[in-house]
C-alpha cells in the first residue's frame, strides 16, 4: 500500500547530508515499496545500483541512493508515450508529497531516511530509467565491501572495461589515393550506460588531411548490450559474467596464461593505468 506522508514537505531548501550504511536497508525497502506502487512495477523492473548499502562500517556515508528502472516497463504498464514520462513521474510522486526534478536524464528527489518523514532527515535519490536493465546491473555493479568482495570500487572495474575495448583491433574502411595513409576506419568504444559500440572516424577534413581523426556524424552505434556477449568479446570465449565482477577478478584473467589476448596484455595494462588517471584514482601496485 502507498504510505500517506502528510507531514512531510519535500522543499528545495531541504538539505541532504547523505545516508549512513546502517540506515540504507530500511530506507531502500520503503523506497522500493513506493516506487513499485506509484509506477505499477514489479521488483524485476527495479535495481539498486552503486555503493549505498555496501560500505564496510555502519557509520560510513553514501551521498545518495541510485536506482535503475526498466524504461519499457514503465511505459507499457502505465500506457505512456515517452514524451509524457517526465510529467507522469512528477505527478505520481507528488501523491506522497515528493517533488521530483529532472537533471541530466535522471529524476532526482529527496526521500526520508528510514521512512521517517517527521524528522525530515533525507537522502537524495537518483532515479534513472534505462532501456536495458540487465546491462546496467552488470556495468554498474558495485562490490560489497562489507563482505570483503573487493578492495576497489566499481570505477576500477570500469577502467578495465574501457581499456579492453580500446585494445580491440580497428577495421580499416578506406585509404587516401596513395593507399599508404588511412582515410577512414572503425573502432570500438565502451558505453557505461549502453554497451559496446562501433564508431567511424576519418582523417579527411574540409581543407585536406587531418593530423588527428574526427568522428563521422551519425556513425556511432551499439553492437551489443548483452553482458555475456560483451564479456566474451573483451575477455575471451570461456569467460562468464560472474568471472569479472570485481577489479581483482578482471586482473586475474588478464594475467592468466589462458587469456585469449595475451599478446596485448602490456597495451591493455597501460590503457588501464591511463583510464585510472583519467578517473582520478590511484594506480594499484600490482598493475
Amino acid at each position: 500500500m502507498l504510505k500517506s506522508y502528510i507531514e512531510f514537505l519535500n522543499e528545495s531548501l531541504s538539505i541532504s547530508n547523505g545516508i549512513k550504511q546502517k540506515d540504507v536497508p530500511k530506507t531502500q525497502k520503503i523506497l522500493l515499496e513506493n516506487i513499485l506502487n506509484l509506477l505499477r512495477l514489479t521488483e524485476n523492473d527495479v535495481a539498486f545500483i552503486g555503493s549505498a548499502g555496501k560500505k564496510k562500517l555502519a557509520e560510513d556515508l553514501s551521498n545518495n541512493i541510485n536506482v535503475a528502472i526498466d524504461l519499457n516497463s514503465v511505459l507499457k504498464e502505465n500506457n505512456l508515450e515517452l514524451e509524457d514520462l517526465e510529467k507522469f513521474i512528477q505527478l505520481q510522486f507528488k501523491r506522497i508529497n515528493i517533488k521530483v526534478v529532472k537533471e541530466n536524464n535522471k529524476f532526482i528527489f529527496k526521500f526520508p531516511i528510514n521512512g521517517n518523514f517527521k524528522k525530515q532527515n533525507n537522502v537524495d535519490i537518483h532515479l534513472e530509467l534505462v532501456e536495458n536493465l540487465e546491462w546496467i546491473k552488470f556495468s554498474r555493479y558495485s562490490p560489497n565491501l562489507r563482505k570483503n568482495e573487493s578492495e576497489y570500487t566499481s570505477k576500477y572495474r570500469e577502467a578495465v572495461f574501457h581499456a579492453l575495448v580500446e585494445s580491440l583491433d580497428r577495421k580499416i574502411i578506406s585509404y587516401f589515393d596513395t593507399n599508404e595513409k588511412v582515410k577512414e576506419y572503425q573502432k570500438y568504444y565502451y558505453s557505461h550506460s549502453e554497451g559496446i559500440g562501433i564508431v567511424n572516424k576519418t582523417f579527411e577534413g574540409k581543407n585536406g588531411i587531418l593530423k588527428k581523426s574526427i568522428i563521422l556524424e551519425n556513425s556511432k552505434r551499439i553492437i551489443t548490450s548483452n553482458p555475456q556477449e560483451f564479456v566474451e568479446m573483451v575477455f575471451g570465449k570461456n569467460v562468464k559474467i560472474e568471472d569479472v565482477s570485481t577489479f581483482e577478478k578482471c586482473l586475474n584473467i588478464i594475467n592468466s596464461k589462458n587469456f585469449e589476448f595475451k599478446k596485448k596484455v602490456e597495451t591493455i595494462k597501460e590503457n588501464i593505468k591511463s583510464k585510472l588517471i583519467e578517473f582520478n584514482l590511484e594506480i594499484p601496485e600490482n598493475l
